[in-house]
This record gives C-alpha cells, sequence and structure tokens, in this order.
C-alpha cells in the first residue's frame, strides 16, 4: 500500500512541477506564480481601460512570432530576489 501512495504521490506533484496555463486573445487579471510558467498559444492583448499584474517569480512563454499588445496597464512586479522571466519555449 505504501508503494501505490508513493506513485500517487510522485504522479501529483510532477504534475504540479510541469503544469502551465495556456493564454491567448484578450488578458487581464493576475498571473500569479502558483499558475506559472504562462504559455502564450496566440497573440494577446491587454484591452484599453483593462490591467494584468505579473507577480515576481512568473515565467511567461511567448510562442514563436506571437505579440503581446498592451493598450490598458501592464504591471511587472518582479524584484532583484524573483524576477519576471519573459523568453521563447526553445530558450528554455
Amino acid at each position: 500500500m505504501k508503494k501505490l501512495y508513493l506513485i500517487i504521490l510522485t504522479v501529483f506533484f510532477t504534475g504540479q512541477l510541469i503544469a502551465q496555463t495556456m493564454v491567448s486573445g484578450n488578458v487581464s487579471g493576475t498571473w500569479t506564480l502558483d499558475e506559472s510558467p504562462y504559455f502564450i498559444v496566440d497573440d494577446i492583448t491587454v484591452s484599453s481601460g483593462k490591467a494584468l499584474t505579473i507577480e515576481a517569480g512568473v515565467m511567461v512563454l511567448v510562442g514563436k512570432d506571437l505579440s503581446i499588445n498592451v493598450s490598458g496597464t501592464l504591471n511587472v512586479n518582479g524584484t532583484e530576489a524573483q524576477p519576471v522571466t519573459i523568453k521563447s519555449p526553445s530558450d528554455t
């Protein structure tokens, strides 16, 4: 029975480590470290009158030839200890 629990816990935690949030289209709200990395799979837009906040430590992976368009407000709250990282998935 211990082996079964160990297997279940391993699968659960491994899934958590490689989890990612897929995003596209209009975005707003807060991107949290808990839901990181964020994988941009199509162009995204922060529309006028809307705001997107990216918390410290969040990783954003941007697919090839995609755009991040900001007509509203973009708040990137990285710190020296926990920077926000924005890069191509091929750079990981």
